[in-house]
C-alpha cells in the first residue's frame, strides 16, 4: 500500500467517523448515487458503441454500490449488523485500487464531500479542485 493511498484513506476514515449518524447516511446515499452516475459512463464510446473491456470495472463499481447500500439500509433500519465505518471505507477504496476504478471512486468521494459541504473534499481523492 502506497504511503499516499494510506494517508488519504486514513484521512477519509477520520472525516467520515466525525460525521453524525444522519450526515453519514446522507453521505453514503449521495456517494452511491455518484458511483452509479460514473458507472453509467463506463465503456460508452458514443453513437451506440461500447468498450466491452469496461465490464470488469462495471462489475466492481456495482459491487461497491451494493456494499454502500447494504450499510445504508442497515443504518436506516437501526440494525447494528453491518460493516463498521472504517471497514466499509477499506472495502470501497481497496476494491477500487485493485480493480482499476480508484480514480472514479476518488472523484465520487470528492463530489459527495463538496455536495454536502464537508471540509475535507479531496480525501481520499486528489480532485478537490474540479
Amino acid at each position: 500500500m502506497s504511503e499516499d493511498f494510506k494517508r488519504r484513506l486514513d484521512s477519509a476514515k477520520s472525516t467520515f467517523a466525525a460525521l453524525s449518524e444522519d450526515r453519514k447516511q446522507r453521505f453514503l446515499g449521495s456517494l452511491a448515487l455518484n458511483v452509479t452516475t460514473v458507472a453509467r459512463g463506463e465503456g460508452a464510446l458514443g453513437e451506440g458503441d461500447f468498450d466491452f473491456g469496461a465490464f470488469p470495472r462495471l462489475h466492481w463499481l456495482n459491487e461497491i454500490v451494493h456494499r454502500i447500500m447494504s450499510v445504508l439500509s442497515a443504518m436506516l433500519a437501526g440494525r447494528s449488523e453491518r460493516y463498521p465505518d472504517d471497514v466499509l471505507l477499506d472495502i470501497i477504496f481497496t476494491t477500487g485500487r485493485e480493480h482499476d476504478c480508484l480514480r472514479q471512486l476518488q472523484w465520487c468521494w470528492d463530489r459527495t464531500a463538496r455536495q454536502l459541504g464537508i471540509a475535507s473534499a479531496g480525501e481520499p481523492g486528489s480532485h478537490a479542485a474540479e
